[in-house]
């Protein structure tokens, strides 16, 4: 129990003490949702394009694709918003595009070289899945066996 100058704190003083503050307890709920949708949004756009949790980066895996963040979240690499113009979904447009300009389609980069994969199917090639929008990156990927081998 509180004293408070030598004297019991009053009813009031002991339940403004022990409840925490509406606002306190509204704010922390909302940092929570924000939270949950920022870390767990981009996940569900894996789902849209042929090997969506397959990307990988210098051995790496790479979750956020359409993202320059490795994790996903924050600014789009050029791939992110080629996807977003397409609207969220894996076109043969968006599929045959280079999005980040390295000579290899978003397609052969995600396992979709003939553009057919559809949401749900197993892409044609489920190896060597590299990113299709990551600037930082892309140079310094090299090209898969697969691209060398069918030009």
């Amino acid at each position: 129990e509180f004293v408070c100058h030598g004297r019991a704190p009053s009813r009031q003083a002991k339940l403004s003490t022990m409840a925490p503050q509406p606002r306190i307890v509204l704010g922390a709920l909302a940092l929570q949702l924000l939270l949950a949708a920022t870390c767990s949004g981009f996940r569900t756009f894996q789902a849209e394009i042929p090997n969506g949790d397959k990307v990988v980066v210098d051995g790496e895996p790479w979750p956020g694709v359409g993202h320059l963040n490795k994790q996903g979240g924050g600014p789009r690499n050029v791939f992110g918003l080629a996807f977003a113009e397409a609207g969220k979904e894996w076109t043969e447009e968006l599929c045959n595009a280079d999005a980040d300009g390295d000579g290899i389609t978003n397609g052969d980069h995600l396992g979709d070289p003939l553009c057919i994969w559809k949401k749900g199917d197993v892409p044609s090639r489920t190896a060597d899945i590299t990113p299709p929008g990551s600037t930082a990156t892309s140079a310094s990927v090299a090209a898969p066996a697969w691209v060398i081998a069918h030009g």
